[in-house]
């Protein structure tokens, strides 16, 4: 699963509202701030936080232990959406996990 910070980093990565979000995923606007309040997956229903994971997934997504992994088809959007945020140059790279 994940924890509130991957969520918000999730949907900011995809520059989705959390109204989008909430609209994408067939949920409540109000579970999506609960959820991305510290702590807030660990009290919600499993249900609900399947169909945010398996958005996200679809989506390229996936929440690991540290963070979040981009699939192939998201490092070129990763590696400049890092770029963009930290004001790195050329040098941000991103990679992926080899089966």
């Amino acid at each position: 699963m994940f924890n509130a910070a991957q969520l918000r980093a999730a949907r900011g990565f995809l520059d989705m509202s959390q109204k989008q979000l909430a609209e994408r995923c067939g949920v409540s606007l109000t579970t999506i701030k609960r959820l991305e309040i510290d702590g807030g997956p660990e009290a919600d229903n499993y249900p609900t936080l399947l169909a945010l994971e398996s958005f996200f997934n679809q989506a390229g997504l996936t929440f690991t232990e540290s963070g979040i992994a981009f699939g192939p088809e998201r490092l070129k959007d990763a590696a400049r959406f890092l770029s963009n945020r930290s004001g790195a140059t050329g040098a941000t790279a991103a990679t992926k996990e080899e089966d």
